[in-house]
């Protein structure tokens, strides 16, 4: 079972929100499915924080291109192992996820 950790959730979505805009961070609440990732962070006792990411074209779904994230904070947005999901290419989804990775990874690496 994933479980976040609740203080480091909490960094993340602070430094997400800084880096990104309050608009596009979103707690989602948890999902059916089997993620083994919490799994690796239990094994050696560190927290832990699953995101997901949303690189998906806006023009596909229904609120339109500036309402895209409500979609993916509804839950109605096809997630990354939905055969629905439609990535925008490499570019910029590629660059956001770095920086979505780096923005994280340097709340514990500044300490």
């Amino acid at each position: 079972m994933c479980v976040n950790d609740v203080e480091a959730t909490n960094q993340v979505m602070d430094a997400f929100a800084d880096a990104f805009g309050d608009e596009y961070v979103h707690e989602t609440g948890p999902k059916a499915g089997s993620e083994d990732f919490g799994c690796f962070a239990q094994a050696v006792g560190v927290p832990s924080v699953f995101w997901n990411f949303g690189g998906f074209d806006p023009e596909f779904y229904p609120d339109g291109p500036n309402r895209a994230h409500i979609a993916v904070a509804s839950g109605r947005a096809p997630s990354n192992h939905s055969p629905e999901f439609v990535p925008t290419g490499l570019q910029p989804t590629l660059k956001r996820a770095v920086e979505a990775m780096l923005t994280a990874a340097a709340i514990w690496l500044q300490r």
